[in-house]
């Protein structure tokens, strides 16, 4: 995700560049059949003895990628938001048949479990949080699911 991410960043900041019939970024995609596929781009350096604006735009952001990994922390919580969501759903696959949910549970056990136990959808692996049976458990029980009965 996070390389997702800021990929994108660099992506937008790279696009006013690529106007133009003689652009100094030009957006590449290259695919072989045996390893698969590239996206990215090409930056001219130097144009009439000068350095490119967009050269000194993709310099400006690998600068601030040494110094912090992630460009855009607002797209990145978000990334990590929306893969935890989709993560309860699945670390959830042997409980739902035993609760009722209702539409949405995803949001209110997300919320839930931030509140009572962060540690449960903390991203460790840049996958977004997974929590265990036991917490998704404790959270159907404390949003008063109704359990199915057998």
């Amino acid at each position: 995700m996070l390389d997702q991410s800021n990929a994108e960043v660099i992506a937008k900041a790279m696009k006013p560049f690529a106007a133009g019939n003689d652009p100094d970024v030009v957006f590449e995609s290259h695919s072989h059949w045996a390893v698969g596929h590239v996206d990215g781009f090409s930056v001219r350096v130097n144009r009439d003895d000068e350095i490119t604006d967009a050269f000194r735009t993709y310099h400006d952001l690998s600068e601030r990628l040494a110094g912090y990994s992630i460009l855009d922390e607002s797209d990145y919580s978000e990334r990590e938001h929306d893969a935890t969501l989709d993560n309860l759903a699945d670390a959830a696959w042997r409980l739902k048949s035993l609760y009722e949910l209702p539409g949405g549970w995803e949001s209110d056990v997300y919320s839930w479990l931030s509140d009572k136990r962060p540690g449960s959808v903390e991203n460790r692996d840049d996958r977004g949080g997974y929590p265990a049976e036991g917490d998704l458990r404790e959270a159907f029980d404390a949003l008063r699911y109704e359990r199915v009965e057998d």
